[in-house]
């Protein structure tokens, strides 16, 4: 009895512990619902599940970054907001130019660097002014230690020089495979990322010619035979294994893509780099650069009043000591931070490029009209180097301003649109076209969707922002029925002076957004268009870029940490050898780019 009577009394209390572990349960599943913002459309269902629009992402087979931008079309809005994991706030998706610039240029008190970038590059370069907010003091420092990297003279002095020599060396890989090759298609994307790698790593370090990339494999093809083919008719030649310390910084790189295809980007990255790999990596990356900074100590103390500074590396412990006097302070040449803007620097210097190379290579061979001019521009401006039957010299091609060569380069960027969209967070609630969106709310800023590759929305001047309405006018907006299509001369006007009506280049003539703007936009800008220009030069007067053939020919793009070319060979005839078979290019104009 007694046994019953004290059972008996335990039931209020296991009741009462089973209501409250039950309303706990309830009220920990009611937390990790999205909670949507009011007013800005989202998919009804995943606001319902705890792994909210996951499962959306999941079956995605084209990538994140294509289902997120055809949210706009889904929904049928400008702004919308996705649920990306349990007890996280939502994202913002924006696809405006004008409220975009409006927010990345003249409101940057309500709108800073997201936590987002943070979480991706933080694991490896947690110091570097990519990852803090802009009111930060490391910030500005930092932007202090690379400000002279982008100056005229030490991009013309230092960058254009070795952009120059290894492009050189890229013409005589590209010539030797061509001959090789056949006639076959050969794969050529490798080439230009290590092309572009060793550029950086010249810049940066003062690489000797001997220890790049690109001499190496054309050294090692000299003793080859003709490549085999494959069934698709791609010529295939054997790659040269990478110098460690080299694939460590590739390997690195390539990491930072496994941050920004999660929604959990810093756990991700995090735990990718935990492997022994992983360390290994990070090891050899750090041993080079504490190895080129010693050798770049030893330059800065024999170093005479006037010299140049013959890399980077000596720029920023330039700068270095020259901060250290102001402050009254020792200098480290050696401090995380110096590391960490070194890693960005190379990082961002040649993967961006060099995948816009590529997709540079690709819009020229499916554009044959279009290269066609292209050429003859080049030709008719550099008519001394060709009357001569060189090569236009560095100093050439960097003091030159042919308006056809930048807006194809340009036009190369627009549509490409390797990174999708510039991240930014709310500093204070902010109101976006209509909508409040609150303090702590990650924005992706869309540069692929409606207004810049597809129709734009209407969207009543009424809820825009007042800076945004001041300057409506400013940029020029892009034609519905060509939006989408690959064409340069979109970027040129008719200019008329007392020397009569030319064509110039408009940088303004639309919607782009391929570095950001503002004060957070992209640091190395400069040296990109500076190393497009040069490469493209050179690669044009040299080379006719004909259609690979068939289903190499496509220009779908796969969704990586970058948006690269799903189809990356070349078919090359050395310039003036025969007639080119010029085929229109009208089936490849209206070919959606990049929209599945």
């Amino acid at each position: 009895m007694e046994n019953i009577l004290v059972l008996e009394g335990t039931w209020p209390n296991t009741l009462a512990i089973v209501f409250i572990l039950t309303g706990s349960l309830y009220l920990l599943y009611w937390a990790a619902l999205p909670k949507p913002i009011p007013g800005i459309p989202y998919n009804q269902v995943s606001a319902k599940r705890l792994a909210g629009d996951i499962p959306e992402f999941i079956r995605e087979k084209d990538g994140l970054r294509f289902w997120m931008r055809d949210q706009f079309i889904v929904h049928n809005s400008p702004v919308v907001q996705i649920f990306v994991a349990p007890f996280k706030r939502p994202w913002v998706l924006v696809s405006d130019f004008r409220e975009s610039q409006d927010m990345t240029m003249r409101r940057t008190k309500e709108f800073d660097r997201s936590g987002l970038t943070y979480d991706s590059f933080g694991a490896l370069a947690p110091t570097s002014y990519i990852c803090m907010r802009t009111d930060q003091p490391l910030f500005r420092h930092n932007r202090a230690l690379l400000k002279d990297l982008m100056t005229t003279s030490f991009l013309h002095q230092v960058s254009a020089p070795e952009i120059y020599e290894k492009s050189c060396a890229l013409l005589d890989l590209w010539s030797m495979k061509m001959e090789k090759a056949q006639g076959n298609p050969f794969q050529a994307d490798e080439d230009i990322h290590l092309a572009a790698l060793d550029v950086m790593m010249a810049v940066t370090f003062d690489f000797p010619k001997s220890d790049t990339m690109v001499l190496k494999q054309i050294n090692q093809l000299e003793d080859r035979a003709f490549p085999s083919v494959s069934s698709e008719g791609v010529a295939e030649f054997s790659r040269v294994d990478l110098d460690p310390e080299l694939d460590a910084w590739l390997y690195l790189t390539r990491s930072i893509g496994v941050g920004f295809q999660s929604p959990v980007p810093a756990f991700a990255h995090w735990w990718y780099l935990q492997s022994r790999k992983s360390k290994r990596m990070i090891r050899l990356k750090n041993a080079m650069i504490r190895r080129n900074i010693d050798v770049a100590m030893k330059r800065l103390k024999e170093k005479q009043e006037n010299q140049n500074m013959r890399c980077a590396v000596d720029q920023i412990l330039h700068q270095e000591t020259v901060l250290a006097e102001k402050y009254g302070v020792q200098p480290n040449y050696h401090k995380k931070a110096i590391y960490d803007e070194l890693f960005i620097y190379i990082v961002g210097g040649y993967d961006t490029t060099s995948i816009t190379l590529t997709w540079w290579t690709k819009y020229i061979a499916s554009h044959q009209d279009y290269q066609t001019r292209l050429r003859n521009e080049l030709q008719s401006f550099h008519s001394l180097a060709l009357s001569e039957n060189r090569l236009p010299s560095v100093e050439e091609i960097t003091n030159s301003h042919i308006p056809y060569l930048e807006a194809f380069v340009e036009e190369t960027m627009r549509c490409s649109h390797i990174v999708p969209a510039v991240i930014r967070e709310t500093v204070v609630d902010s109101p976006i076209l209509g909508h409040m969106v609150p303090k702590g709310t990650h924005l992706w800023l869309f540069s692929s969707g409606p207004s810049f590759m597809r129709p734009a929305f209407d969207i009543s001047e009424e809820i825009r922002s007042e800076t945004s309405q001041q300057v409506k006018d400013r940029v020029g907006t892009w034609s519905d029925d060509d939006i989408y299509k690959f064409k340069p001369e979109r970027w040129l006007k008719k200019h008329s002076d007392n020397d009569g009506e030319r064509e110039v280049f408009d940088h303004n003539a639309g919607p782009h957004m391929a570095f950001g703007h503002g004060p957070r936009s992209c640091f190395g800008r400069k040296l990109a268009y500076l190393e497009t220009r040069i490469v493209v030069t050179l690669l044009v007067w040299n080379f006719e870029f004909l259609k690979a053939g068939g289903a190499l020919d496509d220009l779908s793009p796969i969704d990586t940490f970058m948006g690269i070319p799903s189809q990356q060979q070349q078919r090359l005839k050395a310039v003036g050898e025969g007639e080119v078979d010029i085929t229109s290019a009208t089936d490849i104009e209206t070919m959606p780019l990049h929209l599945s």
